[in-house]
């Protein structure tokens, strides 16, 4: 039924695939035996973590009395950002606020205003022309204590240049 040649030919086969699966349990051995050295050095490289974060926790405590959430501290820098720019925001806005102010106490303040208006609209030159002549009325008046008409008159006025 076989031949020689075919049986030799087969005997040589399984003496190479034992061969082949001796080669392979050599090697299966050697992972096992890596495999085992790698999750020795894993579990001592996380017993390492796992000290240093309870050196971080210690030292924590005793510089700022509290264990700190690093997490929520990424946060924070984003909100005190925010923080500062709002504190930023209400001090400009205080001190535009203190001037509208001193310009509401003064005489002028509607004159400003309606300078304010027209000058952005049209007849810059003109508009301007006329706040300061009204400017200037209204100081004078303000001044001398009257609002109608001048106590003095113009011809006996006495003009020291």
């Amino acid at each position: 039924m076989f031949s020689d040649t075919a049986l030799l030919k087969l005997s040589a086969r399984i003496v190479e695939l034992g061969e082949e699966s001796s080669a392979n349990r050599q090697l299966l051995r050697d992972l096992h035996k890596k495999q085992g050295v790698l999750n020795r050095k894993i579990k001592s490289k996380e017993r390492e973590n796992v000290e240093l974060e309870k050196d971080a926790i210690d030292i924590q405590v005793l510089r700022f009395g509290q264990e700190i959430n690093m997490d929520s501290f990424a946060q924070m820098r984003d909100s005190n950002e925010v923080i500062e720019l709002q504190a930023k925001v209400k001090r400009a806005e205080a001190q535009h606020e203190a001037k509208l102010q001193r310009l509401q106490r003064c005489d002028f303040f509607p004159f400003f205003s309606v300078f304010l208006v027209t000058s952005a609209s049209f007849m810059y030159d003109c508009v301007l022309e006329t706040f300061f002549l009204l400017l200037l009325l209204l100081l004078l008046r303000s001044r001398c204590g009257f609002f109608f008409s001048p106590p003095w008159n113009l011809s006996t006025l006495d003009c020291h240049l």
